[in-house]
């Protein structure tokens, strides 16, 4: 059984979307942490977070072009996808029902959701 999977780009986008923001809140803790006295270590669990993010967001680019489709080895990333891909298909879930968008972001939510089933 093969461990690659590949992730549509309606999915690559949110998943770039949501390790960012793992990431932005890694740096947060950190940037907390080093403020206090006397210093705590960093849990290991926080830093195995920012690394597995950080490996995930290398592999999806962390900007430009969405490509078609992206091969992933889940044995490498399928830790670091598990903690985003839940929050941003509830993120997905939160748009006001007269948003123009609703029917693209339904879309997008079950694409996400079918994938992370898969994963």
């Amino acid at each position: 059984m093969s461990n690659i999977l590949t992730i549509p780009p309606q999915v690559v986008s949110r998943l770039r979307e949501g390790t960012h923001l793992q990431l932005e809140y890694g740096a947060q803790t950190i940037q907390r942490e080093a403020g206090t006295w006397p210093k705590a270590e960093l849990p290991l669990s926080e830093r195995q977070l920012m690394e597995r993010a950080w490996a995930l967001i290398d592999l999806l680019g962390w900007t430009g072009d969405i490509p078609p489709a992206i091969a992933v080895d889940m044995r490498e990333h399928a830790p670091a996808q598990d903690n985003v891909l839940p929050h941003m298909a509830e993120t997905l879930l939160e748009i006001p029902d007269d948003d123009n968008r609703s029917a693209e972001r339904e879309a997008e939510y079950r694409a996400v959701r079918a994938f992370d089933a898969t994963a």
